[in-house]
Order: C-alpha cells, then structure tokens, then sequence
C-alpha cells in the first residue's frame, strides 16, 4: 500500500534538510561541554593557587634562613686569663613561673666576692628565633674574668613580639637587681650586651631604661644591632606580601635607604618579612612603632655609654653602628666603635670583638668611668678596626637621611609584581571568556532554531 501522504515529513526529514544539516555540522568546529570546560577550568585555578602557595611558603622558608657569608675573623682571640671557675646554673625563671620564654642561665664567678658587676646577655635570631645558648661563650668567658653573666631567653613566639621582647629585657634586668645578694652583684653595676636582633633589644633597654623605679644600665654592647629600623624597613610592598614573600629579594620591592651600600647582604632585602614580624605591621601601617623600636632615635644625654661592633658589610649595615654613635656624640654620651673587616654578622666577630667588649664594661661597670663627654665628640675607634670613612661637615660619619613614611609608595596589591600570579589570573580570564563565548553561541543558535 502506498504511503500515506499526511505522514510526509514524520519518518524521516526531507533529503534537502538532511544534507544542510550535514554542511553546517561540517563547517562547526568541535566544541566541549560546557560540563567540561566548567571542569577544567577549576582544575586549572586549583592548580594555579596550589603552586602559589607552594611557591609562598618555600619563601617564607627561605627569607628565614639567609643570611650573609661571612669572613672569618683571623685576629687571635682573647687571651686574657680567667680569675675564677664560673658555677652555671640553667633555666632560672625571671618571670611568671612557668613561662620557658622567661628563663635564663645564669654564670657567675665562684669566688665567694659579692658586690660585682653583671651584664645581660640578649641572643640575637631575627627576634623571630635563636637561643640563649648563642650567648654561652661569651657567659662563660665574663664569669671566668670576674664579671656575672646572664644569658636570657625572650619572647620570640609571642603574638605580639613588640613591646613583649623588651618588656622581657626590662624584666630580667629587674629580676637581676632585686635578687643582687643572691648572686653578689651591685644592683647599681648592671649592663645589657646583646648581638644582633638581641642588641637592638640591649640599647633599647639603654634608651628606655628598666622600668618600676628600678636603677638603669650604666653600659651597653651591640654587636650589630638595628639601631633605626625606618631605614631598614621596606616602603613599597604590602603587608600580605612582606608576610609571606615568594622570592627575595621581593621583586619590584624598594631598596630601604638603610640597604643601598651593603646590597643583597642587607636584612631589609633579603630578610625583609623580620621587622614586620617583629612589628606586628609594616612601616606604612605603624611608623611611629618602628620608631619607637629605633633606640638611634630616643637618645638622650642620659643614654648609657655604648660599644657597637659590626661588620664591613653587614646583615644590619654599617651605617646602623654610625647612626647610633652619632647620636650618642651629639647628646655627650660616650661611645666605642668596632668595624671588622669583610662581611660580618654579630656572633661571627666573636674572636675579635670579645675582648675589647669586655674591656669596655670593665671600664664604666667595674672601673666607674665617667660616661659623659663633650657633645660632638667623636666614638672611640677600636683598636685593630678598619679605618671609619670619613665624617662629614658636621662631624658626623655618613649615615641614610630617614624616609618619608607618612605616605604609602608603590602599587595597591601584591600581585602585579609576581609572573606566576599574572600568569594564572590570565590563564583564568581566557577561559572564562571561552565559556562566556560557548554560551554566547548557544544562546543564538536556540533563537534561530
């Protein structure tokens, strides 16, 4: 029977329709489900974001750990000899019981004397880290010669390490004076030596003294200690940035004006998240903190005098050294200055620096030199010292104008200055301008059908 011509068209579609359909899927070319590529691109940003992260954290890990080479220093060491055997005794508690962050070990000459003098020793570790067994040999070497020696620990982990690490300074010094009789010193014949991140700390508790009415410190070493931390401190890098920095140097990051002669050997280049852990911010956030943790910037003629030794080139560089000399000059206060030859950091000057440190306490602690000198005066040049380059006009030695912080610099965000975060954010914008596409096309092809 012939076909029913009502049913034309229901079976099967025209020949003619056929063969366009079949140009047009020719001329189409192969899209991927919108299931697909919703799929691929989270794998993408997943991917990208992981190695974001990976990438952040090895550079945490590695701003942590670097630090300069240093040069041996070749002078031989202290030969002076020991008067007495020092009795050590570990972990004594200078603050709340309990607190592992405020114990100290204590070295002091067993030779029955009382009224000694005493310095307390400050470890350095970006104030991030350390130990106070870094300060053992030099402990051991002051007990052996007469003078008692504490070497503290500190609030390294606190979550707010300033002013908690100089409040523990201040604490020990404190703890010191009020249990005098027990170790034989005079309360009034204390010092504070401290290297590095711990020497910051040490003037600190020169220029702002012990707190609780007790009596100050009547000297002061550093071996190179950050002194201003506003020209140390990077300007134009944000804070989530600075906290966890990809690479270092931080690229598009700002040499600080503190950096410019010690280059990648500097902290605030190669190690510049240190001061904004130990700040809590950054200098654009709170400067008038990073002043408050200069101690170049709060001396006064009452200021304890001070031995500051560094290296040529140094982790904290030179010019800290000279700016807090120069301060001490222009208020009279009495000071020493110690450059080593090549590229030094604190513990490593220990050879050369160890013995004339020590002299000097024993000059205003032990002996009671008179600290005070005519403002103006130049620092002491140590003996063995590289030569000082040359003071200018004003009979200062050269030292970084500080910077303006009361304005920010540089780019809003941190990732403008990264190829791997440019890279992924295009990767990302090209596919989601493939799917807005795709859809694009759908739509128009459900409106002609």
């Amino acid at each position: 029977m012939p076909p029913d011509p009502r049913c034309a068209g229901r079976g099967a579609a025209p020949a003619h329709s056929v063969r366009r359909a079949r140009r047009a899927s020719a001329r189409r070319p192969p899209t991927i489900p919108r299931q697909a590529l919703a799929s691929l691109l989270t794998a993408v940003l997943v991917a990208w974001l992981g190695a974001l992260t990976a990438v952040g954290a090895s550079g945490v890990a590695a701003a942590q750990s670097t630090s300069p080479t240093t040069t041996p220093a070749t002078t031989p060491p202290a030969t002076t000899p020991a008067t007495s055997t020092p009795k050590v005794t570990a972990n004594v508690e200078y603050g709340e019981p309990g607190n592992a962050s405020n114990t100290m070990d204590v070295f002091v000459p067993d030779d029955g004397k009382t009224g000694r003098a005493a310095v307390v020793m400050i470890h350095g570790g970006g104030w991030v880290g350390g130990d106070k067994a870094a300060q053992a040999p030099d402990a051991l070497f002051f007990a052996a010669h007469g003078i008692a020696a504490f070497s503290i620990s500190y609030s390294v982990n606190a979550p707010t390490r300033w002013p908690t690490q100089l409040e523990d300074a201040q604490r020990a010094v404190r703890y010191i004076q009020d249990n005098a009789a027990t170790y034989g010193v005079d309360p009034a014949k204390v010092g504070v030596f401290g290297s590095s991140a711990g020497g910051n700390l040490a003037m600190l508790v020169g220029t702002n003294g012990t707190g609780d009415g007790h009596p100050p410190v009547k000297a002061v070493s550093s071996w190179s200690g950050p002194s201003d931390l506003t020209t140390i401190a990077v300007l134009n890098v944000s804070a989530d940035e600075l906290a966890t920095p990809s690479t270092v140097p931080i690229p598009g990051a700002a040499v600080p004006v503190g950096c410019v002669n010690d280059g990648d050997a500097c902290i605030g280049v190669i190690s510049p998240n240190y001061l904004q852990l130990f700040m809590g911010c950054t200098i654009n956030d709170c400067p008038d903190q990073y002043r408050d943790a200069s101690p170049a910037l709060q001396v006064t003629p009452s200021t304890p005098p001070t031995y500051l030794a560094t290296g040529v080139i140094d982790l904290v560089p030179r010019e800290q050294a000279f700016e807090m000399a120069n301060q001490l000059s222009a208020n009279g206060v009495a000071s020493q200055i110690q450059q080593v030859a090549g590229t030094q950091h604190a513990d490593s000057m220990r050879s050369v620096a160890l013995q004339p440190t020590f002299d000097f306490f024993t000059t205003y602690l032990v002996d009671g030199a008179d600290p005070h000198v005519a403002p103006g005066t130049a620092p002491t040049l140590v003996a063995g010292s590289v030569p000082l380059p040359p003071v200018g006009p004003d009979g200062r030695l050269p030292v970084p104008a500080p910077p303006d912080v009361a304005t920010r610099t540089g780019l809003y965000g941190w990732a403008w200055r990264h190829p791997l975060v440019v890279g992924g954010v295009a990767v990302a914008i090209v596919l989601v301008l493939a799917l807005v596409a795709r859809r694009g096309r759908a739509r128009r092809r459900r409106g002609r059908s």
